[in-house]
C-alpha cells in the first residue's frame, strides 16, 4: 500500500491493521482510512471517509460512522493467500464506486438506502404503505433501553406489551401520532442529514407539493399542549418527525386554547424547536411472510385447517403461520387435535418439555400466537374424526395424522360430498425413509384409496424397494405403539406438503403426487417421479359396487 501513497498507522496495531491515505477524484482530495481486522478476509477490509462532512449532502454507501460500503459481502471473493492483491482488489473496487458516487450517478442507489441517511430511532410498525390517517405510537422503556411500536392492531399491541410487563421495570407510554402519505420520491435527493429544527424539515418538504409541510406542521400541533410524533408513509418506507416542544414553558393559566394558535407558536419559533427522527421498520404480515416468498404466492387470506397436529402437523402448523397462514382478511389456521403432548413425542415434536400434558393443538397454537401476534390461529381439541362435517367452509384441508385408517376414513367422507374442499393427505413410507403427499383436488384423478386399491398388496407409487409391513415399536396401553423415525424426516413431510400447499395457493397446483426420499440408500428406497395418478378402476371408492 506504501506505493500508492498509504502509511500504516501504528497506533491502530491493537485492534488491526489500518492504513491511511489521501485519495483524489472529482476534484477533491479525500483521506481514506483502510481498516483490516480480519487477515483471514472472512470480514472484508473497510474504507472510512473520516473527514467527509455531510454538509455537502447525502453520500450514497456511505453510513453514519463514515463508513463506505463497496461491495456486497456475498459478491466479493478474496484469497487470503495473497493479502497484497486482495487489498488492492478491494482499492480498485472502492475507488470506481466512490467515484461513481461522488459523480452524482447515484440516485437510484440513495433512494433504496435512505433509511440509513435518515438515521433516526427505529419503531416497529405494521401500518401498510397505502395507509393516511390517525395512529398511535407505544413505547416501552426501562432503565437500559426502549421498544417502540405505531399500529392500530390491539392484539400486536397486546403482545408488544406482554413482552415487556411492567414487573421486569417497563413503564409504558401512548401517544397520538398521524400519518401522511406521500407519492414523490424526488425530495428525498435533497434531504440533509444535518438536519436539526422544525424550520429545517418544513423547508424540505415543501418539496413534496400538496402543501405538505403545512399538513405535517397541523397535525403536529393538533393535540393542545403537547406535539404529536407525525409519520411520512409511501413507497421508501416510512419516516417519523417529532418537534420536542417549544423553546420556553407557558405560564399556567396561559396555555394555548386553539391548535391554530399553537401551530402559528411552533412555525414562528421553528429555528429553535429540534426535532427527533424515527423510521418504521416494517413487521407487517404481508411483509414478514412475503419477503422468503418473492414471486410466489403466500397463504394470506387463506382458510385452513390441519387436522393432526403430531410430529408432521405440528412442523407444517409452524410453516404454514411463516408463510402467511392466519393473517389476512378472514383468514384462519385451524389446528385440530385431542391428544396429550406426552414425553415421547418430544424427540420428533415441535413442542417441548413445558407443553407436557397439554392438548397438542392447544399448546401449538399457543406457542404459534405467541410467536407470531396478530394471526388467527384456532386450536379444537377433539378427535380429528369427529369435524369432517365441519370443515365445509374452508379452502383447504390437511391430513396430518399419517394414519392410513384416518386418511381412508376422511377420503371416503370427501368422496361422498358433492361439495366439498380439497383435501392434502401427506404421510410417511417405511420407517421415515420417504414421505409422500397427495392433493385431491380434482375428482377426475386418483383419490387417497386409489393409491392402494387393494389393503394388503403393494401401493402403486410405494418408494420402497419391498413392500413391507409397517413396522410398529411396542409400547404401554396408555402411550400406543409408535414408528421410530428421526425427526428430520418429520420436517421433510412438512416442507413437501407446505411446498404442495404454496403451488395450489398459487393456482398452479401441479402434480397430485409427490414423493422425496429421506433414506436415499438404494437397497431401501427408489425414485419415483411426481405425477398425477389417474384413478384405478379397482379402486371401492371411485367405483364402488352394490
Amino acid at each position: 500500500m506504501e506505493t500508492k501513497g498509504y502509511k500504516v498507522d501504528r497506533s491502530f496495531q491493537d485492534f488491526g491493521t489500518r492504513f491511511s491515505g489521501t485519495e483524489s477524484l472529482q476534484g477533491k482530495e479525500l483521506r481514506v482510512d483502510i481498516v483490516i481486522r480480519d487477515d483471514g478476509f472472512v470480514e472484508r477490509p473497510k474504507f472510512y471517509l473520516p473527514t467527509f462532512g455531510n454538509a455537502v449532502g447525502i453520500l450514497p454507501h456511505l453510513d453514519s460512522y463514515n463508513n463506505f460500503c463497496y461491495s456486497a459481502p456475498e459478491t466479493l471473493i478474496l484469497d487470503a493467500t495473497r493479502p497484497g492483491e486482495a487489498i488492492l482488489l478491494c482499492r480498485q473496487i472502492f475507488l470506481k464506486e466512490l467515484d461513481k458516487a461522488l459523480s452524482g450517478r447515484c440516485s437510484d442507489e440513495i433512494l433504496d438506502e435512505f433509511r440509513f441517511y435518515w438515521r433516526g430511532r427505529s419503531i416497529a410498525t405494521d401500518i401498510d404503505s397505502t395507509y393516511e390517517g390517525a395512529t398511535s405510537l407505544h413505547r416501552w422503556i426501562n432503565e437500559e433501553y426502549m421498544v417502540s411500536l405505531l399500529t392500530n392492531n390491539d392484539r400486536l399491541k397486546e403482545f408488544f406489551a406482554n413482552q415487556h410487563p411492567r414487573e421486569q421495570g417497563f413503564k409504558d407510554y401512548t401517544t397520538p401520532a398521524h400519518v401522511l402519505k406521500y407519492s414523490e420520491s424526488a425530495p428525498f435527493l435533497k434531504f440533509q442529514p444535518d438536519f436539526r429544527f422544525l424550520s429545517d424539515y418544513l423547508s424540505w418538504l415543501k418539496g413534496f407539493g400538496g402543501k405538505l409541510d403545512d399538513r405535517v406542521l397541523e397535525q403536529m400541533t393538533s393535540e393542545l399542549g403537547r406535539s404529536c410524533p407525525v409519520f411520512l408513509n409511501g413507497t421508501l418506507g416510512m419516516y417519523g418527525l417529532w418537534p420536542q416542544g417549544l423553546p420556553f414553558k407557558r405560564k399556567k393559566g396561559n396555555e394555548f386554547k386553539k391548535p391554530a394558535v399553537q401551530k402559528a407558536a411552533y412555525q414562528m419559533f421553528g429555528s429553535k424547536i429540534e426535532v427527533k427522527r424515527f423510521f418504521g421498520r416494517d413487521i407487517g404480515d404481508r411483509y414478514v411472510y412475503g419477503r422468503s416468498l418473492v414471486r410466489r404466492a403466500t397463504l394470506e387470506d387463506k382458510r385452513i385447517c390441519i387436522l393432526g397436529c403430531g410430529t408432521i402437523g405440528s412442523h407444517l402448523a409452524k410453516f404454514s403461520a411463516q408463510s402467511g397462514a392466519g393473517s389476512g382478511k378472514n383468514a384462519e389456521l385451524k389446528l385440530v387435535d385431542n391428544q396429550l403432548h406426552e414425553p415421547g413425542n418430544i424427540g420428533r415434536h415441535l413442542l417441548g418439555h413445558t407443553a407436557l400434558g397439554i392438548s397438542k393443538s392447544v399448546a401449538l397454537a399457543k406457542l404459534l400466537q405467541g410467536t407470531y401476534p396478530g394471526k388467527n390461529i384456532q386450536a379444537v381439541d377433539r378427535n380429528a374424526a369427529e369435524v369432517f362435517n365441519g370443515l365445509g367452509g374452508y379452502d383447504l384441508i390437511i391430513d396430518a395424522t399419517g394414519d392410513s385408517t384416518f386418511s381412508n376414513g376422511l377420503n371416503l367422507f370427501r368422496k361422498s360430498q358433492d361439495q366439498y374442499p380439497p383435501v392434502l393427505f401427506v404421510w410417511l413410507e417405511g420407517l421415515g425413509a420417504a414421505t409422500q403427499a397427495l392433493l385431491t383436488l380434482d375428482n377426475e384423478l386418483a383419490c387417497y384409496r386409489c393409491l392402494e386399491p387393494d389393503f394388503g398388496e403393494r401401493p402403486r407409487y410405494s418408494p420402497l424397494k419391498a413392500h413391507k409391513e409397517t413396522y410398529f415399536e411396542s409400547a404401554t396401553c396408555s402411550d400406543g405403539a409408535y414408528i421410530p423415525y428421526s425427526v428430520a424426516s418429520s420436517v421433510m413431510a412438512a416442507g413437501l406438503a407446505l411446498e404442495m400447499m404454496l403451488d395450489w395457493a398459487a393456482g398452479r397446483p401441479g402434480k397430485s403426487l409427490r414423493t422425496r426420499l429421506v433414506d436415499t440408500d438404494p437397497q431401501i428406497t427408489k425414485t419415483v417421479k411426481d405425477t398425477s395418478p389417474s384413478k384405478h378402476i379397482r379402486c371401492p371408492v371411485c367405483f364402488p359396487t352394490s
